[in-house]
C-alpha cells in the first residue's frame, strides 16, 4: 500500500521589486542583516532571505545586488546639502592668498560661466593676505563694471560687492543694520558687509528655478558619492 503526501504549494505574492543576494543592513533593534527584500508601491513589505522572499514572492523587476551592502537611507540634517550645491555652482576661492587672486578666479569663472547674471563666489579670508586688509569694491568695479559680484567670506559672515551689486540692491548711503555693518565713508558704501548687512545684498541675488536646483542638487549628489567611494 502506497502513501501518497500532497504538498500544497502557495501562490507567489506579486510585488514591484525584489532585490536578492545582497548584504542588507536592516539597522533594526538588533543590527541584523539579511540577504533580500521585496518592495511593492514604494514600500518594504518583507525582508529575508535569499530562499525566503524569492519563494513568497515574485515581482517584474528583480535585481542581482551581486552580494554588495545595502544601506538604509541616510539623513544628516547637518549635510547643507543645498548650500552645497550652491557653492558648487559658484567661485572657490578657498586659499586665494591675495585679493588680486580672488579677481583673478572670478575672471576665470566668469569666462568658462559666460550666460551668468551675478559672479557669485564664498572663501576668501584677508588674514592669508600680506596686508590683511578687508577688501572693497574698488577693484572690483575696475575689473567688473558690467556685472554684478558678490564674494563671501571663508566664514560666510562678511561679504564684498561691487558697485553694481550695490545698484541692484538700491543700497546708495550706509544704513544702520541691527547685528551688521555697512562698511564706507562719508555715507557712501565701499562694498564691505558684515553679517546683518550682507541680507541687503543677496536677498536681491535671482533665486535658480526649480529645473536648475535640481541640476545642481544631482550634480553634488554625483560629486558626493565619487568622494566617498574614493574613500573606501
Amino acid at each position: 500500500m502506497f502513501c501518497w503526501t500532497i504538498i500544497a504549494c502557495s501562490p507567489q505574492t506579486k510585488v514591484d521589486l525584489i532585490v536578492y543576494h545582497a548584504q542588507v543592513y536592516t539597522v533594526d533593534s538588533t543590527f541584523s542583516t539579511a540577504q533580500a527584500f521585496a518592495i511593492q508601491d514604494g514600500k518594504f513589505i518583507a525582508i529575508g532571505s535569499d530562499d525566503e522572499i524569492l519563494r513568497k514572492y515574485k515581482a517584474k523587476e528583480k535585481i542581482d545586488a551581486e552580494g554588495k551592502a545595502i544601506y538604509p537611507g541616510f539623513y544628516d540634517a547637518h549635510a547643507h546639502l543645498f548650500d552645497e550645491a550652491e557653492l558648487m555652482d559658484q567661485v572657490d576661492l578657498n586659499g586665494a592668498d591675495s585679493f588680486e587672486e580672488v579677481i583673478q578666479r572670478v575672471k576665470n569663472y566668469r569666462q568658462k560661466n559666460p550666460d551668468k547674471t551675478w559672479l557669485i563666489g564664498g572663501g576668501w579670508d584677508q588674514n592669508r593676505w600680506k596686508d590683511k586688509a578687508f577688501p572693497t569694491k574698488d577693484l572690483l568695479d575696475k575689473a567688473f563694471p558690467d556685472i554684478p559680484v558678490y564674494l563671501m567670506r571663508v566664514d560666510y559672515h562678511a561679504a564684498v560687492a561691487n558697485s553694481k551689486a550695490l545698484e541692484w540692491a538700491k543700497l546708495t548711503s550706509i544704513p544702520s543694520i541691527h547685528g551688521g555693518v555697512v562698511g564706507g565713508t562719508n555715507n557712501i558704501p565701499n562694498g564691505l558687509l558684515i553679517d546683518n548687512a550682507m541680507d541687503l545684498v543677496n536677498k536681491t541675488i535671482p533665486v535658480p528655478d526649480e529645473k536648475e536646483y535640481l541640476r545642481m542638487i544631482k550634480r553634488t549628489q554625483d560629486f558626493t558619492f565619487r568622494r566617498s567611494h574614493l574613500n573606501c
